[in-house]
């Protein structure tokens, strides 16, 4: 999907594509969008709907993920990765300043970006999918530094510190009924 070049959009103006499509039953895991992204964007918005049509009972109806990828690749654990919210969101937005949870804040660069689609489950009809994209254009900002948690806890050796310490195992999931 190509979209305007910079030198033809005033700085705060928004350019918006949409995408459409069917996956058929069997999709792959992960379907990829192409979004050709010019120089001089400062945000890239993505929304997306699925119809979820009446199955058979029994039968697993649509479910979709999505995430998105920059123009470094779309290589898994790839530097490209900006994001993924799963099914737990219909739209996210990143920028250099800030990025909806589940998504990397940075510059967003001129170059082929990916919207991933994760068609988790696809129902026998087949899923149809629409994309919403928005190109904000402006000057980027600047990206905050990133803060990592230490890799050591201070303190003075052994004695008694507060965390949230526990796990759980396959057999916490079980629901037991009488």
């Amino acid at each position: 999907m190509k979209f305007a070049q910079a030198a033809d959009r005033a700085p705060g103006a928004d350019e918006v594509r949409r995408v459409t499509g069917h996956l058929p039953t069997g999709a792959p895991d992960f379907v990829y969008l192409p979004v050709e992204v010019p120089s001089g964007v400062r945000e890239i918005a993505v929304s997306y709907t699925y119809d979820k049509p009446a199955v058979p009972p029994g039968t697993q109806g649509n479910a979709c993920d999505i995430g998105i990828f920059d123009e470094r690749g779309t290589g898994l654990g790839g530097r490209g990765f900006r994001g993924w919210s799963g099914g737990a969101r219909t739209e996210f937005a990143i920028s250099a300043a800030e990025a909806t949870p589940g998504y990397l804040p940075g510059p967003v660069r001129a170059g082929t970006w990916h919207i991933a689609l994760g068609p988790y489950t696809v129902a026998p009809q087949g899923m149809e999918y629409s994309v919403t994209i928005t190109l904000r254009y402006g000057p980027s900002g600047d990206t905050p530094e990133q803060v990592y948690p230490p890799q050591r806890a201070k303190g003075r050796g052994r004695t008694w510190y507060r965390g949230d310490n526990h796990l759980h195992s396959v057999y916490s999931c079980l629901l037991y009924t009488s």
